[in-house]
């Protein structure tokens, strides 16, 4: 075995990369910083970044089953109102 192992892949992203993951821009991840709405986010130092778990977890709740109606049947469930 070489001194040349790779590193593991941090699951720390920087908000381009979060961005670029999540498939938004930039700027709609600055909004929901600011606003609320987004991904749950961490300062180190005066950096900002996402942790790879916390994105899918965020991800995985803006399930929607349809368009129509005052929700969906995913969106409902995991609130808790089946």
């Amino acid at each position: 075995m070489t001194g040349t192992q790779k590193s593991p892949e941090s699951p720390f992203l920087y908000a381009a990369e979060a961005a670029q993951y999540l498939r938004l821009s930039e700027r709609t991840l600055e909004y929901y910083r600011i606003y609320g709405g987004g991904p749950v986010y961490r300062k180190h130092g005066n950096r900002i970044l996402y942790h790879r778990a916390d994105l899918d977890g965020w991800s995985q709740g803006r399930k929607y089953t349809s368009t129509g109606g005052a929700g969906s049947p995913d969106r409902d469930r995991a609130a808790g109102q089946s």
